[in-house]
């Protein structure tokens, strides 16, 4: 059976959609003698920044010389983005060796596995046969009933900033959304927590961390200071120590605020971690369309806003970091996403939209879209297959000094990485 083969069944087992429990990924961990029982993880729950604070962690944890296996999605160029142990994807042979152990179990029918299942059952696997000193689980949707919870116990329970997303699955209120990312959290243990949640997410957690008798860690963004900002990096104190920071926008300094609390937390469970590892982690973390600086003439930044707590960091970013540039957008939605709110919310920042029409059959008709944006006074230019034709069109529009932001959906971002390169000045 060849990798792309394999890969295209996996795939397939999307048209399942999205089925939470845990039973299914049991049954196939089963099968392959329950690797995941006996590994420490650090388990990472929320709407967003999950990616970013997973990431920054994993930089800190190989400076410190730890085997660290990191589970993440969506993959944005490489379906093996998702399985890496100290930045090394997992290699196409052994995602086919581990699928062949198993897939005798995948059958046509209500209870088949899901795609994400499935990919979750190879990550376990493959760090297990790796022996992996820890791994860094990011959980799909949810938390209580997501397939990364299938483990038994985590050193630390991270969970990072809550707002409205997966509303049919999760719930409708942020009390719902809520306790089902709680539902990570395990008997007698320690979460961290993110420093700026909503108050009714604060005491939600608190509640659930006495029930579950969780030592709950509130992240202290006073704690740190900034030093200086500039499109490339910030500079900050965290307890006057010093840190430099490649990813852009305040919500990262948040999330920085988070990681470097979960990794003192670690410290407390004999975990070696110097100031200089976590220094050094934090200056080479590097993880794609989080804001991610793809030219400088003019500057064109993607990243993978798709709900109203992102597209709202977006609107922050704009006002703090770009003042009265002119700013264009490169933009999409899916139709499962609240995507009302969030034109809403982004269309006065911008001065002309270009909607790229995605191929999924989530993708939010892009006339729909464009009847949004001018309801709210917003200017559409075109619609587009691509994002590098969109590009190409709005480079025609720019001045050297203007700013093209691609987001909207990860799905953009895949959209414009897989595509074929176009030559973009000073990348």
């Amino acid at each position: 059976m060849k990798y792309e083969k394999v890969l295209k069944e996996i795939k397939s087992l999307k048209k399942f959609g999205i089925k939470l429990g845990l039973d299914r990924i049991k049954n196939l961990l089963k099968i392959l003698d329950n690797p995941h029982k006996s590994m420490k993880y650090l388990h990472v729950a929320g709407t967003n920044g999950k990616g970013s604070v997973c990431t920054m962690m994993s930089f800190v944890l190989r400076e410190a010389g730890y085997k660290t296996g990191l589970f993440i999605s969506p993959f944005i160029k490489d379906f093996r983005e998702m399985i890496t142990i100290n930045g090394k994807k997992i290699f196409k042979k052994d995602i086919v060796r581990i699928y062949k152990m198993f897939n005798f179990a995948l059958k046509e029918n209500k209870d088949c596995a899901t795609e994400f299942e499935v990919i979750s059952t190879i990550a376990f696997k493959w760090f297990k046969e790796n022996n992996c000193d820890i791994v860094i689980l990011e959980t799909g949707i949810g938390g209580k009933f997501d397939s990364t919870n299938v483990i038994d116990s985590a050193l630390i329970s991270v969970i990072t900033a809550i707002s409205y997303d997966h509303t049919k699955i999760l719930g409708n209120t942020l009390e719902k959304i809520t306790r089902e990312k709680c539902g990570i959290i395990k008997e007698n243990g320690k979460t961290v927590i993110y420093p700026d949640e909503d108050p009714c997410v604060f005491f939600t957690i608190n509640e659930e961390c006495r029930k579950m008798n969780n030592l709950a860690v509130v992240a202290d963004y006073s704690r740190l200071k900034i030093v200086e900002k500039t499109f490339l990096k910030t500079t900050v104190k965290f307890d006057n120590f010093r840190y430099e920071l490649p990813l852009i926008g305040t919500h990262q300094l948040k999330n920085l605020s988070l990681v470097l609390t979960v990794l003192d937390e670690l410290k407390k469970e004999d975990f070696k971690i110097s100031q200089k590892d976590k220094y050094n982690g934090i200056l080479k973390t590097k993880i794609s369309s989080r804001l991610e600086v793809l030219s400088n003439n003019p500057k064109i930044l993607l990243d993978g806003a798709h709900n109203l707590q992102s597209i709202s960091c977006i609107s922050d970013f704009i006002k703090e970091y770009l003042g009265k540039k002119n700013v264009f957008a490169i933009f999409s939605m899916f139709k499962d996403k609240d995507y009302v709110s969030c034109i809403k919310k982004i269309t006065p920042f911008i001065k002309l939209f270009v909607i790229v029409k995605l191929n999924n059959k989530r993708a939010c008709n892009p006339l729909i879209i464009k009847e949004y944006i001018e309801k709210f006074k917003g200017k559409v230019l075109s619609i587009e297959n691509t994002v590098n034709e969109a590009i190409c069109v709005l480079l025609k529009k720019c001045k050297k000094e203007d700013v093209i932001l691609i987001f909207g959906s990860f799905y953009l971002s895949t959209n414009f990485k897989q595509q074929k390169k176009i030559r973009l000045f000073n990348a």
